[in-house]
């Protein structure tokens, strides 16, 4: 196993190279079932400022390398007033430490912590008892994410900000002995800038990569007159990303809509959805009641600091 330096990440702080952007392979929407599917627009002030602040959301799946006891996202700056409650808070769906605690009734407290490193960036970490691996038969949290035969354990944050944009650089997986392994998962944005009074409306896209991991995000974006969205999709790690299966929806959670809402603890549907981005509600492109147009993705591997661009419609 690999470590990682805190300087690691600081060579991707600079905008992607971008590839030509690769338009739907399919124009039409499917519906969702839900309540989900009538998500209102919010109101915009300039900056994202104001009622109307953006969200960014993520859970992901991903396979277990040896028994890690924790997971870590490096996100760009102090972004520490943007994330979860640090203390203790937690999903089963979107925390797999804390689903291991509470359903093995374990003495091991998990555990979320913030902190800046070396390079002013932020280090969260969920972490807690060692998991098992493989994924156990009977692990009760569903719905749970299958890479062919074999399950996955679940990560997901959300945060909340009203006037910066947020997507981790790199994520981890992290061992007693101080070690640590790269979990390469591409990010994904809304190529645009807010506008005063714009209405928002959140995207899910859905990626995966060849390697087995992959997740639902929950992206802000501004409507445009056209009804049309673009989003990047970046490689922000150290290692070549072979994109799989990757569709979008234009009908996702509706954004916050509060002037009070500019931080998660005073945003209590947060977490709630979050939770919404699973197999459950939102089924991978493909599978059986899928809301996901598809997106054809680039042949070649995304290479480190490397992005392509999409349009939603």
């Amino acid at each position: 196993m690999d470590t990682h330096s805190e300087s690691d990440r600081s060579a991707f702080r600079s905008p992607a190279i971008t590839a030509p952007f690769f338009k739907s392979a399919v124009a039409g929407l499917f519906g969702l079932a839900a309540v989900l599917a009538c998500a209102t627009p919010a109101l915009a002030d300039k900056n994202g400022t104001g009622n109307g602040c953006n969200w960014e959301l993520y859970n992901g799946y991903v396979l277990p390398v040896g028994n890690p006891t924790g997971f870590e996202y490096i996100f760009p700056g102090d972004v520490t007033g943007q994330l979860p409650n640090p203390l203790g808070t937690g999903s089963a769906g979107t925390n797999a430490f804390y689903a291991n605690t509470q359903i093995n009734n374990l003495a091991t407290v998990n555990s979320n912590t913030a902190n800046l490193n070396n390079n002013g960036d932020t280090v969260y970490v969920m972490s807690g008892s060692a998991l098992d691996n493989p994924v156990p038969g009977d692990w009760p949290v569903t719905p749970i994410h299958y890479v062919g035969t074999t399950p996955t354990y679940h990560f997901g944050v959300a945060t909340q900000g009203c006037a910066t944009w947020t997507v981790p650089l790199d994520q981890y997986w992290l061992y007693p002995d101080g070690s640590s392994v790269e979990v390469p998962i591409p990010v994904v944005q809304w190529k645009g800038a807010y506008a005063k009074n714009d209405l928002l409306n959140t995207a899910v896209i859905y990626t995966s990569t060849q390697a087995g991991a992959g997740g639902w995000w929950g992206v802000t974006y501004a409507v445009s007159k056209s009804g049309t969205a673009k989003f990047t999709i970046t490689n922000n790690t150290d290692v070549p990303i072979s994109l799989g299966t990757t569709g979008y929806t234009l009908k996702g959670p509706t954004p916050p809509n509060s002037i009070g809402c500019q931080s998660p603890q005073a945003c209590p549907g947060l977490q709630a959805a979050v939770d919404s981005l699973n197999e459950g509600v939102y089924p991978a492109p493909g599978e059986a009641g899928s809301p996901f147009t598809p997106v054809k993705t680039p042949k070649q591997a995304l290479q480190p600091g490397q992005s392509f661009t999409f349009e939603a419609k």
